[in-house]
């Protein structure tokens, strides 16, 4: 089956079939890194209406973002990356906003200077919403480093 063939069977309408390709998927993130993949997801996330398949998308990017290694693999695609984050946190599926708040925290860890780019075209709901994850994840007001 080829990665196509693997995001397209997401958005299936057999229930079972759905759930065993995100399964899949997550095994495959999980134990092989494949950079290619990143640009390919970020493009579903894109391209796709159906609001279940978004919140499976941004599940993947937050495993994206725990696990690649940042030098040689995310530094390299974090343009899509970046792309990425932005179509989650402003995603209007509630699961897709919640892993999209996520992932940017870790992004912010790994590359601060992207993540306060992206933070400054955020809308304002949405920077308040990944102040108050920040807040929720355990650092205080005064260890915020978004700038407005």
């Amino acid at each position: 089956m080829t990665k196509e063939g693997l995001v397209k069977v997401l958005s299936n309408g057999n229930k079972t079939l759905a759930d065993v390709g995100h399964s899949t998927m997550l095994n495959i993130l999980n134990h092989v890194c494949v950079p290619k993949l990143i640009a390919r997801l970020q493009q579903e996330m894109l391209n796709t209406k159906a609001q279940q398949v978004h919140a499976k998308m941004a599940q993947y990017l937050f495993v994206l973002v725990s696990i690649y290694p940042f030098e040689g693999v995310l530094d390299r695609h974090a343009a899509y990356v970046d792309l990425y984050l932005e179509q989650c946190c402003s995603n209007a599926n509630v699961e897709a906003r919640s892993y999209g708040r996520k992932s940017f925290l870790t992004w912010q860890k790994l590359a601060p200077d992207n993540a306060q780019s992206l933070f400054s075209v955020l809308e304002y709901q949405t920077q308040k919403a990944i102040i108050e994850e920040q807040d929720r994840v355990g650092a205080g007001p005064e260890q915020h480093t978004f700038q407005k």
